[in-house]
């Protein structure tokens, strides 16, 4: 016959107590976890520009990356052989107040057309609910998602890739919901991907064609910390003809977050790289170069103002390359936290 527990006595009390304690005390007092944050990219080829078929990369929890860029025929061996090349760049960070979860959304579809008359990008969302242990982001009062890689894949209706008109990833601010979980926290964000194909001129493609794409995300708690986002945008006009140079425009850009954090950094939360946004004839490009760059940061912690050189941009340089008009938007976030 089963039985009532019996009362539990003041010694044992005081022994589960101070075990409890003692975990919070390790927990708060344990080294700061080392958080790598992605800085930016550069995706290109050495020789010449190509259709895209395959592009992107992942940035892993320790830092290490890996990457994929196939182009078309005269790329991959079939007709002609050039070498990829994918640059990550990154910074770490270890902070007591910085914890990080790192997840990716699933494989999305969607379809976009070329045709001028009705162009429409091919446009990918889905809202991500991320489960995270609560006791290892204990106290974090503000929360960000960041990026830490993204993939586009053409096979669904183009095996040998397109040329084209831009590519986008945004990640919209995280909401705090109830967990059913007691010893979990729940966050919601809305994760979005953009690809556009576009014809050249003399060429002709297939007028619809649909993606697959993914984004690698990280989202980052802060204690006693502050978060601010901002959306920089910028035109390029990169001239055509015989050789040309590869062409950046880097600029300085300050933001202004709280004032007394003593420690902040600057994480990649969107960009949108679109080409010839005026021209609906033939604005689609080969790719030879496209990246995002965040670098040379400075802080002030007194006044709480972050600078840093922004670089974004797209070429198609090559033997003869046609003009392209290049709209460069970033979107980033500035963390801040102060020691504990």
């Amino acid at each position: 016959m089963d039985t009532l527990p019996g009362p539990v006595d003041r010694s044992t009390k005081y022994a589960v107590q101070c075990v409890a304690l003692l975990i919070v005390l390790l927990a708060s007092n344990s080294p700061a976890a080392e958080v790598h944050l992605l800085d930016g990219f550069h995706i290109g080829w050495r020789d010449h520009p190509h259709r895209v078929r395959k592009l992107g990369f992942e940035m892993g929890a320790d830092g290490s990356t890996r990457s994929t860029l196939v182009g078309g025929p005269w790329s991959d061996g079939r007709h002609l052989q050039d070498k990829a090349n994918v640059q990550v760049y990154r910074s770490s960070v270890q902070h007591a107040g910085v914890q990080a979860h790192y997840g990716s959304t699933p494989w999305m579809f969607a379809s976009g057309r070329q045709k001028p008359a009705f162009a429409t990008p091919a446009i990918a969302s889905v809202n991500v609910r991320a489960d995270v242990d609560a006791l290892t982001f204990t106290e974090r009062t503000e929360w960000v998602v960041l990026i830490r890689g993204f993939e586009i894949d053409t096979d669904c209706t183009h095996t040998s890739g397109f040329t084209t008109k831009g590519f986008g990833v945004c990640i919209g601010p995280p909401e705090v919901l109830h967990s059913s979980q007691p010893d979990k926290i729940q966050i919601q964000f809305t994760a979005t991907q953009r690809v556009e194909a576009a014809r050249l001129p003399m060429r002709r493609r297939p007028e619809k064609y649909t993606v697959r794409c993914r984004i690698h995300y990280m989202l980052v708690g802060l204690r006693s910390g502050h978060v601010t986002r901002s959306t920089k945008q910028t035109i390029v006009r990169t001239p055509g003809g015989m050789n040309q140079p590869l062409h950046a425009v880097p600029r300085r850009i300050s933001v202004q977050g709280q004032p007394g954090h003593t420690w902040a950094a600057i994480g990649l939360t969107g960009f949108n790289i679109q080409l010839n946004p005026n021209k609906k004839w033939f604005g689609g490009r080969y790719l030879r170069d496209f990246w995002v760059h965040n670098r040379d940061c400075a802080y002030n912690s007194t006044t709480g103002r972050m600078e840093f050189v922004n670089d974004a941009g797209f070429s198609n340089r090559s033997l003869l390359a046609y003009e392209t008009e290049t709209t460069c938007a970033t979107s980033f976030a500035l963390l801040q936290a102060s020691d504990l």
